[in-house]
């Protein structure tokens, strides 16, 4: 794995979703990987904002899990960003972050520490 970014395939099976990673914490991204690939999801990987968004402009992704502080890129500018490509609308985001009330910011956000079964309910919702 790169520090930057994994990618598997740019073309999941047919019907199988893909989860696109965006976090600075490599053991967090580790853990939600095998959560999600338990799960029958397609898991991408990127370890900032920038690489996220490159992830973005060469693979089908169907929902994003955006840490909002990270160096670098913060959430609140890859959001900026993604919303000024065609992908826009089409990408569900889910905020993960510590800070409470991020309402309104993505498709959904969530306060960490997440609760798996919750985070897999969410990803459900916003991937169908």
């Amino acid at each position: 794995m790169t520090n930057a970014t994994e990618e598997r395939s740019a073309h999941p099976e047919i019907g199988r979703r893909t989860v696109l990673i965006v976090d600075d914490a490599e053991d967090l991204r580790a853990c939600t990987r095998l959560l999600l690939e338990g799960e029958g999801y397609h898991v991408l990987e990127a370890a900032s904002g920038l690489a996220g968004l490159e992830v973005l402009s060469r693979a089908h992704v169907d929902v994003v899990l955006l840490d909002w502080l990270m160096p670098g890129i913060s959430g609140e500018r890859f959001i900026q960003a993604l919303h000024e490509t065609e992908l826009g609308a089409a990408v569900a985001v889910v905020v993960l972050s510590g800070l409470p009330d991020l309402r309104g910011v993505g498709t959904v956000s969530l306060q960490k520490p997440i609760e798996p079964a919750e985070l897999l309910r969410v990803i459900a919702s916003v991937a169908a």
